[in-house]
This record gives C-alpha cells, sequence and structure tokens, in this order.
C-alpha cells in the first residue's frame, strides 16, 4: 500500500517541464484567440458530433469553453498527482532504495500524460473553433487522433523505461 512508501520529493525533468510550460502557453493563446473571436461565433453551435462528423447535438456558445476547462482541471489534477508520486500504481515494491528511480520515471510519465491531455482538448476544441468560423474542419477526425496519440503515448514510454529501469536495479544488486 502507498501509505507505507517513502514521501519523496522529485523534480520534473526540464524537458517535461519545458512541454508542460509550451502546453500552458498554447492553450492561453487559444483562449486569447477565442476571446477575440467570440463576436463572430454563431449563438448556437453544434455540441456533440457522430462518428460521420455530423452535428447531432447543439447548444449555446458557451460550451466551447467547456472542453478547455476540462483539460484545464485533468492538468491540474494529474499535477496533484505528479507532485506525490509514492500514490502512484508502479508494478513492483517500493522501498527507500529504489523510489528515487521509480518516482523520477513515473514524475516524468505523468507530466508527458498531464500534457498531452491539455493539448487533445487544445487540438480538438481548436479544429471545432476553425469549423465554427470557417464552415469547414481543419483537422477533422485527425484532430481526435492526434490529440489521442499524445495522450497514450507517454505510456508505453514510461512502461518501457520502468522496465528498464527495474533491469538496472537488479543487475546493480546482482554485481553488488
Amino acid at each position: 500500500m502507498y501509505r507505507d512508501r517513502p514521501r519523496l520529493q522529485v523534480a520534473t525533468p526540464t524537458l517535461a517541464k519545458f512541454i508542460e510550460y509550451v502546453a500552458l502557453l498554447a492553450m492561453l493563446g487559444y483562449l486569447i484567440y477565442l476571446i477575440t473571436q467570440w463576436s463572430r461565433l454563431p449563438d448556437t453551435i453544434p455540441t456533440h458530433y457522430t462518428i460521420g462528423n455530423v452535428p447531432d447535438r447543439y447548444g449555446s456558445k458557451i460550451h466551447v469553453l467547456i472542453p478547455v476547462l476540462i483539460g484545464l482541471v485533468c492538468y491540474i489534477g494529474c499535477g496533484f498527482i505528479q507532485r506525490r508520486p509514492h500514490v502512484m500504481n508502479f508494478p513492483v515494491e517500493i522501498t527507500k532504495e529504489n523510489a528515487p528511480y521509480y518516482y523520477y520515471e513515473g514524475v516524468l510519465m505523468m507530466s508527458l500524460i498531464r500534457s498531452g491531455l491539455l493539448f487533445f482538448f487544445l487540438i480538438v476544441e481548436a479544429d471545432q473553433l476553425y469549423t465554427l468560423l470557417y464552415g469547414k474542419a481543419f483537422l477533422g477526425i485527425y484532430a481526435t487522433v492526434i490529440g489521442l496519440i499524445l495522450i497514450f503515448l507517454p505510456l508505453p514510454i514510461g512502461i518501457y523505461r520502468l522496465v528498464r529501469v527495474s533491469r538496472r536495479l537488479k543487475d546493480a544488486t546482482k554485481n553488488s
């Protein structure tokens, strides 16, 4: 259980911090652009699409803010977990000796997932805004595909890195 794990503060890797800042700046830029284009948006907009990209639900233009808010809530929630790596689920027993290595990898993976979530909502919402303003989708279904890749790509990379850390630690204990 995680209550017995060592509680360590692990710094977010520099590259991951950079990606987080880029994601936040992109979201801020999108919000500024959205504010400048607000008066051009129709009062009623599509709020849901079928798999064939046909609108099947409509609502007020305030709905364009919902994905942004969901993305920010996910970003903040993942940040909460990222700062507490001892609560993350690891496939091995965490000890005082191995905690810094596994926590580092967990923080890195959570940072990338966190940024991927924000980019996902940003890409999908920016494509929606483009559609509303110009009458055609820029990316269409590819916006969702790209966003999902950004969310899920850190998982296999993180698992690979955790396995690599496990092997290194196992080899280090054999050699000592």
